[in-house]
């Protein structure tokens, strides 16, 4: 069974960010059927540390831009983006972001 949208890359992973640092991903959505033409058309964040919004994408490919404020206490985040789209089948898509807060960026990551 083909979905109406393929998201990739999904899960999103930043890895290790030292705190205060702000690191910027995309994920590009397309049509998983021939000649499909569902979109996303809305984006929530799970977290007050992500930021996400749809970009201009080219060739029937939507982009979705996510930021990831680095700015809480360290340790590992597991949140998530709530896409919202035209799809009867997939109304909502969800992708995770995962990463590791260091501490200081100033001091490498270290600390």
């Amino acid at each position: 069974m083909l979905a109406d949208l393929v998201v990739q890359p999904t899960p999103i992973y930043v890895g290790h960010l030292g705190r205060g640092a702000v690191v910027r991903r995309e994920i590009a959505i397309a049509s998983g059927r021939p000649g499909g033409t569902a979109s996303v058309v809305g984006v929530e964040a799970s977290s007050p540390r992500i930021r996400a919004w749809i970009a201009a994408g080219e060739g029937g490919v939507q982009r979705v831009v996510v930021e990831v404020a680095a700015a809480d206490s360290p340790g590992r985040f597991s949140d998530e983006i709530l896409l919202r789209t035209t799809s009867a089948s997939q109304p909502t898509l969800t992708v995770k972001v995962l990463g590791t807060i260091d501490g200081d960026a100033a001091s490498g990551g270290r600390g």
